[in-house]
């Protein structure tokens, strides 16, 4: 049988996410996921998903160089795109 993504996935419990079927409302971490993406950065959502707590200004930079050593392809990656076109 075909289930394509989560559908017919029931999770009892998360440390990460809540689902406030009540008020309609979306907590990751424990912070309104309106409230994140009005007022964080793409990077300090992705710290407070992995690390449970929104990051210090010190975390948030020092994470932030990390993520951005990691968005530069490897050389022969560049070298096999610029050589197939």
């Amino acid at each position: 049988m075909y289930s394509p993504g989560l559908e017919g996935i029931v999770v009892k419990e998360s440390k990460i996410c809540l689902i406030d079927t009540e008020s309609s409302k979306i907590y990751y971490r424990g912070y309104d996921l309106e409230e994140l993406a009005e007022r964080s950065t793409f990077e300090e959502t992705v710290y407070l998903l992995w690390y449970g707590s929104l990051p210090r200004r010190s975390e948030l930079e020092e994470f932030k160089r990390t993520l951005a050593k990691h968005r530069v392809p490897p050389p022969h990656v560049v070298d096999l795109v610029l050589n197939s076109a």
